[in-house]
């Protein structure tokens, strides 16, 4: 095989790509030092391929996608594989690494779902994030004994810190066992470290863990009981994304920090308790819980406070934004604290009980999605105040039949009101429409028909050349 087949650069000792994307197998002729970016992305019938010697690089992307591919062995030359070079390659059974290999890019080998065990050589020297992420067959991570770097125990992967302490780089996915004890040595847990591993239902960790990166357990769904060490300042975006089977754990009082997306999805959750120390929670931390009654947290937090299980935030000017109304709270109603001036992202996401929402005149904005998929929600009345609806904010809302907006409105966001199948009446109180942002599917999925918009007295034809509100049907002056 050679430039009947497959596209080089000018030198022909890179290989850019392949002129057969239906092509079973693939010899790689004797000179190619590197196979390039996305040269073989998306050859799904490819079974086999035989890489020449000399070849040093495997690029990005290389065989991203192939899903056919069974076997690969790579040979002594090579000494880097790109990110993401075998991603998605779900029949990959079993690959070959060299000794004299020294770098596994980020995702190298994500979704290799049908890769059992894997063999690193001494000579590797650098692992990046979720190289062996989604990977649900493998069992083991075997380690050269004379790799200086990383070491297994017990099939698990570990790295080598400076300071004489370890950090668990990955847990096999497929790794049979409903429990595990880390090692008492190690002091961080790395990206993905348990990503996937639907079997564990318990984990032990150690008193000197100090770190656990992000989505360190996501999608750990069997994951029941797990206790944080004293030491944990910070829970990094996604750690615990749909554990769907943790119910509660207590968090250690020195936290400070709760990452985005943090317990996302965790539905058997149902209340959390939060230390005085905590001065940040990043956006839907606590999303797609929705078995969760009640949050509370320490009475001498300054920056936080939860009023009847709702989370709020203090802002500088004395006011305050509502971060969060657990989905699983009981009632039909809910009047928001006086004092509110900002509903969060996701603040009320998801709160199908929800059918009334008593909203505050001194509200100025609400958060992107800050009602979306509140499916029983059939009254709120926006105050004058409002300056800003975000993105999303009332997508889904399907028992919705009419909404107001404000004059002081300024801006509404993409989809705003995405989904708002049932809606029959829009009032619209805006007089001065140059002065309002609003995107172009603000009102996507509305029924542009039937749904009648009312305007100001002498605005009428404003609203019909407007680029937004002129695609309705039926504009009538109030």
């Amino acid at each position: 095989m050679g430039g009947d087949f497959f596209y080089f650069d000018e030198t022909g000792t890179v290989l850019k790509g392949v002129k057969n994307w239906s092509i079973k197998s693939a010899v790689i002729p004797e000179g190619v030092a590197e196979i390039a970016q996305k040269a073989f992305y998306g050859c799904e019938s490819l079974e086999s391929i035989d890489l020449p010697k000399g070849l040093k690089k495997i690029g990005e992307d290389a065989f991203c996608a192939c899903e056919s591919l069974k076997i690969v062995t790579i040979l002594e030359s090579v000494t880097k594989i790109d990110m993401c070079a075998f991603y998605g390659c779900k029949s990959l059974e079993s690959i070959d690494l060299p000794e004299g290999l020294t770098e596994i890019g980020r995702g190298a080998f994500y979704g290799c779902e049908s890769l059992k065990g894997i063999n690193l050589p001494s000579s590797l020297t650098e692992i990046h994030d979720h190289a062996f992420c989604g990977c649900k067959s493998l069992t083991s991570i075997a380690v050269d004994e004379g790799n200086t770097m990383f070491f297994s125990k017990g099939g698990v992967l570990y790295r080598r810190l400076k300071n004489g302490k370890s950090e668990l780089v990955k847990y096999p996915e497929g790794k049979a066992g409903e429990s595990f004890k880390v090692s008492a040595d190690t002091e961080r847990l790395g990206v993905c470290a348990f990503h996937g591993c639907e079997s564990l239902k318990s984990i032990n960790l150690p008193s000197g863990l100090k770190e656990i990166s992000r989505r360190a357990f996501s999608g750990c769904k069997s994951l029941e009981n797990i206790d944080l060490p004293e030491r944990l300042t910070e829970i990094a975006e996604y750690t615990f994304s749909d554990c769907k089977s943790l119910k509660s754990f207590d968090l250690p009082e020195g936290l400070m920090e709760i990452g985005r997306s943090a317990f996302h999805d965790c539905e058997s959750l149902e209340s959390i308790y939060l230390p005085e120390g905590l001065t940040e929670i990043g956006d839907h931390a606590f999303c797609v819980c929705t078995s969760m009654t009640s949050i509370t947290i320490d009475e001498g937090n300054t920056v936080y406070f939860t009023k009847d299980g709702v989370l709020y935030r203090r802002l500088e000017n004395g006011k305050n934004e509502l971060v969060r109304y657990p989905e699983g709270k009981s009632g039909e109603s809910f009047k928001v604290g006086a004092d509110t001036e900002r509903l969060g992202v996701c603040a009320f996401h998801g709160c199908e009980s929800l059918k009334s929402i008593n909203l505050p005149t001194g509200l100025t904005a609400i958060g992107w999605r800050a009602f979306s998929d509140c499916k029983s929600l059939e009254k709120i009345d926006l105050p004058e105040g409002l300056t800003e609806i975000g993105e999303d904010a009332f997508r889904g809302c399907e028992s919705l039949e009419s909404i107001d907006l404000p004059e002081g409105l300024k801006k509404i966001g993409l989809e705003a009101f995405e989904g708002y199948t049932h809606l029959k009446s829009i009032h619209s109180a805006i007089r001065d429409l140059e002065n309002v942002e609003i995107d172009d599917d603000a009102f996507e999925g509305v029924d542009k028909d039937e749904c009648t918009l009312y305007v100001p007295h002498g605005k009428r034809w404003a609203y019909r050349h407007h680029p937004v509100f002129s695609k309705f049907k039926h504009i009538e002056m109030e």
